[in-house]
């Protein structure tokens, strides 16, 4: 059966942990849900060590190797992240490019998941789909699903039946 990780990438409780909560809701079995914001993970630091050193394990000392067994463990990687400065939250970011260490990539999918303030026809959604499509093509895998949500202020997305359909579309 396929194990499914998600991330969340929100440094603050809302919108994106209830739509997240919902996902793990609906795939039910088989589903791990991690926040960025409950571990540790520095940025990379470009200094190639997890290429050079034998275990091709990042030399920083942080919980990066949590969250990566868990990413070992998984067929789909969905990730989750309101929309900040159109694009992902720095601490999803900060995950993202801890892929550099990354090689197991053979038979995994990714999934995104984004909310932001715009209209869900505004260019920044785009923007990050597209994003995520070239990075997948780089690590030769499929980016099986890219879903954004309008959520800011007036518009917090409350998970309704509309919501779960959307949701349920690309799981």
């Amino acid at each position: 059966m396929k194990k499914t990780l998600i991330v969340t990438g929100s440094p603050r409780r809302g919108t994106t942990d209830a739509l997240a909560e919902e996902v793990k809701r609906l795939i039910w079995e088989n589903c791990t849900l991690m926040r960025i914001r409950d571990y540790k993970v520095g940025p990379c630091f470009g200094c190639d060590a997890c290429h050079r050193n034998e275990n091709h394990v990042c030399v920083q000392r942080d919980d990066f190797p949590i969250i990566l067994e868990k990413l070992r463990e998984a067929d789909t990687l969905i990730l989750m992240s309101p929309i900040y400065y159109w694009g992902v939250t720095a601490q999803l970011k900060c995950f993202i490019d801890r892929f550099y260490s990354f090689k197991e990539w053979k038979g995994k999918e990714l999934k995104v998941i984004v909310n932001g303030g715009a209209e869900t026809t505004d260019v920044e959604y785009e923007l990050l789909r597209r994003q995520f499509e070239e990075m997948t093509s780089f690590l030769g895998i499929p980016l099986s699903g890219f879903l954004a949500f309008e959520a800011y202020q007036d518009r917090i997305v409350t998970v309704d039946e509309t919501v779960r359909e959307k949701l349920s579309s690309i799981l």
